[in-house]
């Protein structure tokens, strides 16, 4: 019975790199994938009666979360494929991916495997920036969306900025470095005021934590931010390739800026509607006309989206859940654990941030890619590995 455990265990180890692929490559077939992993993990844990981490509060604040999303869905019943995929993708599969017991030989290599082929969606945008000559007045994948584009290299910038610093493995080392400069190299080409400010300053505050913690400088780091400094910094295409930041450098600028124009008319509609939810992706049907030239999809801000259109008790719970997620992180780091998912856990909690700091000028809880990709990293952080020790007994 045991032997016939270890076998399942294994196949879904190799199924959790293979996922990977399917999550980074461009296709709606990551969701199956990811639902029908999910549900394997599930029943495998019922049948064996096992479970490796169950947390009561966290389960009753997404629970409740995603009743008041349910209710809202009847109001824009032609959502509902988009309500399940929203669950799926920020819950349910960072959920059953916490159930998962792993080898510590197989865990170490993951976030080198997603390093790596985190190189087929950077590639994909410097080819098309390519293209287009490098233009400054370009923004990579404009014909689709832009801001999602924008915040998945910001992801795979952090995920190989953390692969390098903390592998031993030399060869991944450069690898892995290779990978963080030409992503940010990618970065400059969407043109995106969001990550352009976001991702610097989680930048510096990283180098700033490790300066603090540590009291001293680590000079191969220092070279390597060098070398960022020299390639983007102080090249003369920078200005111009980051001249959209203009537009919010200054607080007259930002008042004018069409983002405060929707979320005013957000509001009003809230408001008139007397403070009820509009129905779930509201405006994906309705047209927002908050300017007349400029056309959205939703509210350009998590907190105010879910408010006005999943309502007032989705979004109490929206914030009780990701306060309670970021405590549970903090709270894992102090277990003991192997020094790579410490590693894991330190990624989960800057990716915890940079989304949410994007969410507060974009609705990236629609972003369900981006999602499925932070839930495979946050079930990472809550997963067991097993030591290699504890595997020999």
């Amino acid at each position: 019975m045991q032997k016939k455990e270890n076998i399942v265990d294994r196949i879904l180890e190799i199924i959790l790199i293979v996922i990977v692929l399917f999550f980074i490559r461009k296709g709606s077939e990551r969701y199956f994938v990811a639902f029908l992993f999910s549900v394997i993990i599930l029943l495998k844990n019922i049948y064996n009666k096992k479970n490796n981490y169950i947390n009561k509060k966290m389960i009753l604040f997404y629970g409740m979360y995603s009743f008041f999303l349910l209710l809202s869905m009847y109001k824009n019943t032609i959502e509902v494929i988009s309500v399940f995929r929203l669950i799926l993708c920020n819950f349910f599969f960072f959920w059953c991916l916490s159930q998962v017991e792993i080898k510590e030989k197989i865990y170490n290599k993951i976030l080198g495997v997603i390093t790596i082929l985190s190189l087929i969606s950077s590639y994909r945008g410097f080819r098309e920036w390519r293209i287009h000559s490098f233009s400054s007045n370009y923004r990579i994948i404009k014909s689709g969306y832009p801001t999602i584009y924008t915040i998945e290299i910001g992801l795979y910038i952090f995920i190989s900025l953390f692969c390098f610093i903390k592998t031993k493995n030399i060869y991944l080392k450069i690898i892995s470095g290779l990978i963080f400069l030409f992503s940010c190299f990618v970065l400059v080409g969407t043109h995106s005021r969001v990550t352009l400010v976001l991702v610097p300053l989680l930048l510096f505050g990283l180098g700033l934590y490790y300066l603090i913690k540590n009291k001293k400088i680590n000079f191969k780091y220092l070279f390597f931010i060098l070398i960022i400094g020299i390639l983007f910094l102080d090249s003369p295409l920078l200005e111009q390739h980051t001249r959209r930041l203009d537009s919010i450098s200054s607080f007259k600028k930002i008042k004018n800026d069409i983002r405060i124009k929707i979320y005013i008319k957000g509001w009003k509609d809230f408001k008139n509607n007397d403070f009820r939810c509009l129905g779930y992706k509201y405006y994906n049907n309705h047209d927002l006309e908050a300017v007349s030239w400029e056309k959205t999809k939703h509210l350009h801000n998590n907190i105010l989206e879910i408010m006005v259109t999943e309502g007032i008790g989705a979004l109490i719970f929206y914030i009780l859940y990701n306060i309670y997620f970021f405590k549970l992180l903090l709270k894992k780091m102090k277990e003991n654990i192997t020094e790579e998912q410490k590693n894991i856990i330190k990624l989960s909690i800057v990716l915890f941030i940079f989304i949410n700091l994007a969410g507060l000028v974009d609705s990236n809880i629609y972003f369900y890619k981006i999602n499925l990709m932070l839930s495979l990293i946050y079930g990472l952080s809550f997963c067991k590995v097993v030591k290699e020790d504890e595997n020999l007994k």
